[in-house]
């Protein structure tokens, strides 16, 4: 039995950041699962091959799979329910299952959607999956009684129970990098090539509004130092990889273990460029640990602000103290380390007056990148909610976002927060950030790879190009 896993394009999508590519883990964990089980498995990275559904569709036929596994976030749900669709008619007999953040916070819609997934696998997949496939294994096409997966029973749809996490996950085997096309072909603001992600824990225990726990959920479970250490290992060995790129929710939540990963990693011969890419708590910086991460070989942290202004946090309950996050920015800025932010337009709360306090926070603490995104409401978010019991949705996120973060143009009004504002100080967040003389040769003079050039001018062509761009009709 052959089994692929494909991560479909965002085709036809704009403003999701396009000049950064990554390989995406939640196949490469499902392939690597199927492998050590016996089965024949593949990888077919769709969005780094820029391929249109069509496109798709072909090269999954010439791998002639028996079982197609899609997986779909908000941004390439609209391209995997046409691939879904596309399959069933030219591969006879293929059982499609889909799974992903989106799928998972929308169920039942994602079945309501189309005939041509025949099951949706909800939350955290590696266990549900393979349970599937043992029995699909033995000519049984039977979902019953299978913890994780909602599907379709003739005009039925029937959802079974919730699948518990998986605890111990140094029981999973590292991602199937083998199967991804070569490493340092994806694009990102690399210092070094090759660049490969990890995943050290799974869960956020944080309480955003923003944020997705639709897969991994709230409750924290990490890996060991050693088993972290020893996929590292494996990255170099096999891959002779030179940057690492850490995706964790938050990589120093649990901070004893975060120092035993660094020190480890001090004692290593090869010497990683370490990019902390996914934010990073602010109130569990110190001295002590930003030293110890220069010495390891961070280059790079990322700090999850999103507001300047403190009402505006409450709301979103973002509980850390501005004086805190601009400590902690200075900390990684002292030690040598480039400290980049991410703040949000447009929050629930938010006025012209809590968006230019975040236009004045970023300018104040002069992080070296700072990042504007709009605000995006995904399905099964708390802000979701919101906005559907008192606000106004102005595009429709349940079907899938053509374009994201780095478009302006506003998803919903809420209270007195309008479009119009949204739009406007998301146009002059950049502006009044980056259009000053010091800022642009600060950016410049930043840049200490080739691979780092590139991704600044395509990035700064992305951004600038959006706001400019025609508004959908």
């Amino acid at each position: 039995m052959k089994i692929l896993f494909v991560f479909p394009s965002s085709y036809g999508g704009y403003g999701i950041n396009e000049a950064t590519e990554q390989p995406p883990l939640g196949i490469g964990y499902l392939a690597s699962i199927a492998q050590r089980a016996g089965y024949k498995a593949g990888v077919l990275d769709s969005n780094f091959l820029k391929h249109t559904p069509g496109q798709a569709v072909e090269a999954i036929k010439q791998k002639k799979p028996d079982i197609v596994c899609l997986s779909l976030a908000a941004f390439n749900f609209r391209s995997g329910l046409k691939i879904a669709g596309l399959l069933k008619k030219t591969i006879p007999g293929v059982c499609v299952i889909a799974g992903g953040a989106h799928p998972s916070a929308l169920m039942e819609k994602t079945l309501d959607k189309t005939t041509s997934i025949d099951a949706v696998v909800f939350g955290e997949g590696e266990s549900t999956f393979l349970e599937i496939v043992k029995r699909m294994g033995k000519g049984v096409k039977d979902f019953s009684g299978i913890d994780g997966v909602i599907y379709r029973d003739g005009p039925a749809i029937v959802k079974n129970k919730a699948r518990e996490p998986i605890m111990d996950l140094d029981t999973l085997p590292f991602p199937a990098f083998h199967l991804y096309p070569e490493l340092s072909g994806y694009h990102r603001r690399a210092l070094r090539l090759p660049a490969a992600p990890i995943l050290t824990s799974r869960g956020c225990p944080f309480e955003c509004v923003f944020c997705s726990r639709a897969v991994f959920g709230r409750r924290v479970r990490y890996r060991s130092a050693e088993n972290v250490v020893s996929e590292i290992d494996y990255l170099v060995e096999r891959f002779g990889i030179r940057q690492l790129d850490i995706v964790d929710d938050n990589f120093i939540t649990y901070k004893q273990r975060a120092v035993r990963i660094l020190e480890l990693l001090c004692d290593k011969a090869y010497r990683l460029s370490i990019n902390l890419q996914s934010g990073v708590s602010a109130r569990l910086v110190d001295k002590e640990i930003i030293g110890l991460m220069k010495k390891a070989g961070v280059y790079r942290i990322a700090f999850g602000v999103e507001s300047g202004n403190r009402r505006v946090r409450e709301i979103i309950k973002k509980n850390e103290d501005l004086g805190v996050v601009e400590k902690s920015i200075q900390l990684a800025k002292k030690a040598g380390i480039r400290a980049d932010t991410f703040f949000m337009i447009g929050l629930p709360g938010d006025t012209p007056l809590s968006m230019e306090d975040t236009i004045n926070f970023a300018k104040k603490t002069d992080p070296h990148t700072a990042n504007f995104h709009m605000v995006v409401p995904f399905p099964g978010t708390e802000l979701h909610s919101m906005i559907k019991q008192n606000g106004k949705f102005l595009r429709n996120t349940d079907g899938g976002i053509k374009s994201g973060y780095n478009y302006p143009e506003a998803f919903y009004e809420l209270g007195s927060l309008k479009k119009k504002d949204i739009e406007k100080y998301y146009k002059k967040a950049y502006r009044n950030f980056y259009f000053r003389p010091k800022k642009i040769l600060q950016t410049l003079f930043s840049i200490r790879s080739f691979e780092e050039l590139k991704w600044l001018f395509r990035t700064g062509f992305l951004v600038v190009f959006s706001l400019f761009r025609k508004r959908d009709g």
